[in-house]
């Protein structure tokens, strides 16, 4: 994963990269299409999500943090919350200060705080 960081110091913009591999064996589903029962059959018994990594969920509403937490936890990881960016943002300080960063943070853009 690659990040580009522009206008440092005045309200910075991120941009990331993520290598898919060879997109050639990739099987794409048309969203336009209706999947037939053998296909929906097919994804249902696919291998289950696992993660082993640690998250921050960032949102302003409890009820989506909390349905966030169980969707990641479920597939593995562990979750820690924040309701607000200024929490969040607290958080990350003393992450990075005790050497325990997450590994990735899922930030709601629209938080009415």
């Amino acid at each position: 994963m690659v990040f580009d960081v522009i206008n440092t110091g005045v309200g910075s913009t991120f941009a990331a990269s993520v290598s898919i591999g060879d997109r050639t064996v990739a099987n794409f589903i048309d969203s336009n299409e209706t999947a037939t029962a053998s296909e929906s059959a097919s994804l249902q018994e696919s291998e289950p999500i696992k993660l082993d990594c640690h998250v921050l969920v960032v949102d302003d509403r409890r009820d989506i943090r909390s349905l966030s937490k169980h969707i990641i936890t479920k597939a593995g990881a562990t979750v820690d919350e924040c309701e607000d960016g200024k929490l969040a943002v607290d958080r990350i300080a003393t992450c990075l200060a005790d050497g325990m960063r997450p590994d990735l943070i899922l930030l709601d853009m629209q938080m009415t705080n």
